[in-house]
């Protein structure tokens, strides 16, 4: 198999991954990523369906509104 022929794997950095979704570094870190895919020394890397699939399982928690001060009643 030559080297043309051979297809490489692709890794999101954190900064990538934040691009995808449309957010800061700084929010995709804090909404705490996924377990990362591979490491290139420290720097964790995930693929772009690691990324995606987590993003809509966050998204499915309920939680409150952002923005919202109302206070339930008791």
């Amino acid at each position: 198999m030559n080297k043309s022929s051979k297809k490489s794997l692709r890794y999101l950095s954190g900064k990538e991954a934040a691009e995808l979704l449309g957010i800061s570094r700084m929010a995709f870190y804090k909404r705490t990523p996924p377990p990362a895919d591979a490491y290139i020394g420290d720097v964790p890397g995930w693929k772009e369906h690691t990324i995606t699939t987590w993003d809509a399982s966050v998204k499915k928690k309920p939680g409150p509104v952002p923005g919202s001060t109302r206070k339930t009643k008791e």
